[in-house]
């Protein structure tokens, strides 16, 4: 089947650089490139081309000759596609054949002595991305001539094996070592025969992601290790040009490819730009050692503040500065009528003096001196440690045989897997133990003391027992400021940490982390921001993510029409 199209890639070109910014937008650009260069919609006609079916019996007859001469063994019949219906239209001057009828798959035997040296090219040199070249090693012939993948240069390579092949690891290679070599074996070959065909066309089509998409269907073998069947690479419907608009096309791509890389390269730079200016811009404000320098660098971050905001991954650091901002007396105004934060101290004290007469908890050790200088705190704040104003419960892990999923005994937050995804979000139920040791109540600040998501919190959603990889830090009257505080210290915790490859915090780091403790009627005041603030926060985030849908979904209107037009 024929038809004569003209081009229809204006909407691509006008919108180019628009589909750029979206979400993989220059990866889906550059797919999008290669098929509609397969399916000659990128404007390479020539009326003067020599029509391909005139080439294709050009390569038939010199196939046939080499047959004559034992140079090479007559083409098997077609197993696969011999039935199937070509699957598309086509310029009126291309024809649909196979690769196994353009050029010779999987060629082997070579008349090199065993002493020459030759390249080596296994699977972890071959390229992924877009006439990327090959590296080789150099090894003797004697040595990979049995148990490898023979090659030669110009031969196209592709892996056939998972996930090499749904990577689209494939390449024409050039500038082997005495022009051949051999590599691994899990390699499809593809040759042109007397230079009737533009090998790197060739290798344009293995990288289509309609060819990756069928071959990925079409694969054979056991889940742990699939392979695409010779049948799909020799015999999988291919669409010849003529031989002198394959070369226009792969000038063409290139073109293309490289406008993607230049946008893909100005883009990370401004990334990278956004993200230092974010993060430095924001850090200022959080290490202003005076009321004057605070203001100018609120000014700087304000005079950038939409550039900084553009970056989703300023929004993150947005939220710690203004965490740490809170916990630095920043956010909200000192009122002198508060209470100091020394009085409240001392009633905490007090509390857990009655309390540890009464039984309920434990007498801690004394606390060592703070030894970590912090930044000044305002004069009504209290410089303490952890342990002086809440109570630290360490967990221990009851027996596994106890542990059910049904429901008897109490909920187990043994680790992670119960806690939700946000910092301070609610714990879930995933299993129970008919042992409990140590005990968290409902709306606890529980913080992870093992492993690698060691200084991860989360609010108890329900009494429960708690496993040894999680710890409680309870203080019912300071609560919601210490729980915002400890978000302050996920990474100091984690830092903690000893063991490198598992590590742990004992209670006694825990005791020991410096707060700084504002008047009770300030911290009211300041989580009352934070959250407002947390708020805005969301509510960028949401706008960032919407804008990306938009993006989207204008890049799958434009790909669909370009790729049907």
């Amino acid at each position: 089947m024929t038809a004569n199209h003209s081009p229809n890639t204006d909407l691509l070109f006008e919108h180019f650089a628009t589909l750029a910014t979206a979400p993989d937008g220059i990866a889906r650009l550059r797919e999008l490139i290669l098929q509609l260069a397969v399916q000659g919609k990128l404007g390479t006609q020539d009326a003067g081309d020599e029509p391909a079916s005139v080439l294709l019996e050009k390569i038939r007859k010199e196939k046939d000759r080499l047959v004559k001469e034992g140079k090479i063994k007559k083409d098997k019949p077609l197993k696969m596609s011999a039935s199937e219906e070509p699957p598309g239209l086509l310029p009126k001057t291309w024809v649909w054949t196979h690769l196994s009828e353009v050029g010779l798959v999987n060629p082997r035997n070579y008349d090199i002595a065993d002493d020459e040296d030759v390249s080596f090219i296994p699977m972890t040199l071959i390229p992924v991305g877009y006439k990327k070249p090959a590296q080789q090693e150099i090894k003797k012939w004697g040595e990979i001539k049995t148990g490898f993948t023979h090659f030669a240069d110009n031969d196209v390579v592709m892996a056939k094996i998972t996930p090499c092949f749904q990577n689209g690891k494939s390449v024409v290679l050039k500038n082997l070592k005495n022009g051949v070599g051999a590599g691994t074996t899990e390699l499809h070959v593809f040759r042109t025969i007397k230079n009737l065909m533009n090998p790197e066309y060739v290798l344009l089509f293995l990288k289509t992601p309609e060819f990756l998409e069928t071959g990925i269907r079409r694969m054979t073998g056991s889940a742990g290790q699939k392979r695409v069947p010779n049948e799909y690479f020799s015999e999988t419907s291919f669409p010849l040009p003529p031989l002198a608009e394959q070369s226009r096309i792969v000038a063409k791509v290139d073109r293309f490819m490289t406008i993607c890389d230049k946008l893909e390269t100005q883009q990370q730079q401004e990334r990278a730009g956004c993200l230092r200016l974010g993060t430095a811009s924001l850090a200022g404000l959080q290490n202003a050692e005076s009321p004057e320098e605070f203001g100018r660098q609120w000014a700087q971050v304000c005079d950038a503040f939409d550039l900084i905001l553009d970056c989703p991954e300023n929004v993150a650091v947005l939220r710690q500065t203004i965490l740490q901002l809170a916990v630095q007396g920043r956010l909200v105004r000192q009122e002198p009528g508060d209470k100091p934060a020394g009085k409240l101290v001392e009633k905490i004290r007090k509390e857990k003096e009655r309390l540890v007469k009464e039984g309920k908890i434990k007498r801690e050790k004394p606390l060592e001196n703070i030894k970590e200088i912090l930044h000044k705190v305002p004069d009504a704040w209290q410089l303490c440690q952890l342990g002086e104003i809440s109570e630290i419960i360490m967990g221990n892990s009851p027996p596994g045989d106890t542990y059910n999923s049904y429901g008897d005994g109490v909920p187990l937050i043994n680790e992670p897997t119960e806690f939700s995804k946000l910092p301070l979000g609610k714990t879930i139920i995933s299993q129970y133990t008919t042992q409990p040791t140590k005990f968290c109540m409902e709306n606890d600040l529980l913080i992870c003391v093992r492993g690698a998501t060691t200084g991860r919190t989360n609010i108890a959603g329900f009494d429960a027992c708690i496993g040894r990889g999680v710890a409680v830090i309870r203080s019912p009257l300071i609560q919601s400021y210490l729980n915002m505080f400890i978000l302050t210290k996920a990474q100091q915790i984690l830092d903690m940490g000893t063991g490198s490859t598992f590590p742990s915090i004992s209670q006694n780091d825990l005791l020991t982390i410096p707060v700084p403790l504002p008047p009770l009627a300030e911290q009211h005041r300041i989580v009352e921001k934070v959250d407002a603030l947390m708020a805005l926060c969301d509510a960028l985030e949401v706008r960032l993510k919407e804008r990306a849908g938009i993006l989207t979904k204008f890049t799958d209107v434009v790909v669909k029409n370009v790729g049907t037009g």
